[in-house]
């Protein structure tokens, strides 16, 4: 099977549920030989895998991905990557027994207002990087979204750590203007 590689994020964009499936038996093969090379295990090569192509289909509609990348194996390579990198900083987290590292926030138990209003806030804030100037949009891209560290978003798009952490506060101080004037009535 051949998959036009630039199309694809277009179809998965567009919800093709077959193309998807194509998609997953084309790269999943490819994706776990990267997973297991750095971790050499085999059960979490498949679990990290199997992450991947549900996260790539779980936000295909709010991924900017088409401006920021050029084609799906880019694509899938940045978001392995980063799920590698996180699972090698948990993993050493436990293993000096910083147990403070691994506790992220988790919001109380939602409720459906509050829900609503955190998509809001997600579909302003991704509105808010699509108007952004490319470079910036970029930079935001990388580390809010994906959750990249600036380091790691200055190698990914081969600009110095210093150009990058400029665009990146440009991004931020753009972005929280937004909010702000969401969160005051204001319109997105």
């Amino acid at each position: 099977m051949d998959i036009d590689s630039k199309g694809a994020l277009r179809l998965i964009r567009d919800g093709d549920l077959e193309f998807f499936w194509d998609l997953f038996a084309f790269y999943s093969p490819g994706v776990k030989q990267y997973v297991l090379n750095h971790l050499q295990d085999n059960d979490l090569a498949d679990e990290l895998t199997h992450h991947l192509f549900e996260k790539l289909y779980e936000t295909a509609g709010r991924r900017l991905w088409g401006k920021r990348y050029n084609t799906i194996e880019e694509l899938l390579l940045v978001m392995i990557t980063g799920m590698v990198k996180d699972f090698v900083r948990e993993r050493e987290a436990q293993a000096k027994g910083t147990e403070e590292l691994l506790k992220f926030p988790r919001p109380p138990q939602d409720r459906p207002d509050q829900k609503a209003l955190q998509k809001e806030l997600e579909a302003v804030v991704d509105d808010g990087i699509a108007s952004l100037p490319p470079e910036l949009g970029e930079a935001a891209d990388l580390v809010i979204l994906q959750e990249n560290t600036p380091q790691e978003a200055a190698v990914i798009t081969g600009v110095p750590l210093k150009t990058f952490e400029t665009r990146y506060r440009r991004a931020r101080m753009a972005l929280r203007k937004r909010v702000n004037r969401y969160r005051h009535g204001g319109i997105r």
